[in-house]
């Protein structure tokens, strides 16, 4: 009589396993270690301001310090990483590619400027913890990113435009989790803000000022994505 449950019982867990595939994957424990690839999808925000300094030009110009570059747009990555993982904690690296639609424009009664950013890749170092199926980690490393930015400063006669574009290189943080839907396949989202050195632009004028003031732009700001990975 024993033997027949024990027979049943173990012909409905199998049953059940195989009709319901969470219950199967319940089951299993998650190994992150190894390599990974995967795409993410999402939005980024610019915090970014320019300062101006040096100004040369006659006591009737009118410059502001700084102005803030606030800015909101699109945002999509390729990563690639390695995971180790020893019990339920998790270190590796990741590297990604960023494109992005960051263009902010300020206007004021003396000033037209506008800054973007493109791209931006990092190499981070990643930190975790595992609780089977979930993974919390952080995440540090360097980051470089293509930005640009044009302004025009001045009053009435005296208008001087400056420009400024290149890669400049920085800083990059973040917190994330991630949730293993099989042992291969998993979804993560995180949040990023990145610091990069200022973009340098000197204002050129018609009036015989050769500098008549510098500029400098440091893009700085943050990512919000989710994603999908595959484990190798």
């Amino acid at each position: 009589m024993i033997r027949s449950q024990l027979v049943a019982a173990t012909a409905l867990t199998s049953t059940v396993g195989f009709l319901v595939p969470g219950v199967a994957l319940a089951a299993q424990v998650q190994d992150w270690s190894g390599f990974y690839a995967g795409v993410g999808l999402g939005v980024a925000a610019s915090n970014s301001q320019i300062d101006f300094s040096d100004i040369s030009f006659p006591t009737d110009f009118t410059a502001p310090d700084s102005v803030k570059l606030p800015a909101l747009g699109r945002h999509g990555d390729v990563r690639l990483g390695y995971n180790w993982q020893a019990g339920k904690f998790l270190y590796g690296l990741e590297a990604d590619g960023s494109l992005l639609a960051l263009d902010a424009t300020a206007i004021g009664t003396t000033y037209m400027i506008t800054n973007s950013l493109n791209a931006l890749l990092s190499l981070r170092a990643r930190f975790g913890v595992a609780f089977d199926r979930w993974l919390v980690f952080g995440s540090a490393g360097v980051a470089a990113g293509r930005s640009s930015f044009d302004a025009d400063v001045g009053t009435g006669g005296l208008r001087s435009p400056a420009t400024g574009q290149g890669i400049t290189a920085g800083y990059v943080i973040g917190l994330g989790g991630e949730y293993a839907l099989t042992n291969k396949v998993s979804l993560t989202g995180s949040v990023q803000y990145y610091a990069l050195a200022p973009l340098h632009g000197n204002g050129v004028s018609d009036n015989g000022y050769s500098t008549p003031y510098a500029a400098d732009v440091a893009p700085r700001g943050m990512t919000f994505e989710t994603g999908v990975n595959v484990h190798f």
